[in-house]
């Protein structure tokens, strides 16, 4: 698939366009509840573009659909003031949650377990 960003065209690899609508249409949805934070839409929308494509390049996925969608879904919508840097604060958290999220499916059959500690209460805890 091809996406052309600020004029210049990118090719995403092993990505179609129905499931580029996919991952948007996901993102839409979960940036549409009022319940949620859009960190948790940003995991929700790469988690689903993984899971569709797991042959195309994870940061292919990541910047240039998730991050470009998310920046024009939020100015569109008008959900913040400021997407870029509504983006610059939720995409890292939105980040770790991923991997969080995903790694700890695969060592579900493991004694292994990754935590996403948020807050100094947490990381005391995990280090107990």
């Amino acid at each position: 698939m091809k996406i052309r960003i600020n004029g210049v065209e990118i090719e995403i690899k092993n990505l179609t366009g129905a499931q580029y609508q996919t991952i948007e249409q996901v993102l839409r949805e979960e940036l549409s509840r009022k319940d949620c934070k859009n960190r948790d839409a940003l995991k929700q929308a790469f988690l689903q573009a993984v899971q569709l494509a797991p042959q195309a390049n994870p940061r292919d996925l990541w910047h240039h659909v998730v991050d470009r969608l998310y920046l024009q879904i939020t100015a569109s919508q008008k959900i913040c003031s400021d997407p870029a840097q509504s983006w610059k604060r939720a995409s890292g958290d939105a980040f770790e949650d991923f991997l969080t999220e995903y790694y700890n499916r695969l060592l579900q059959h493991t004694p292994l377990r990754l935590l996403h500690l948020r807050n100094q209460a947490e990381r005391a805890e995990a280090l107990r």
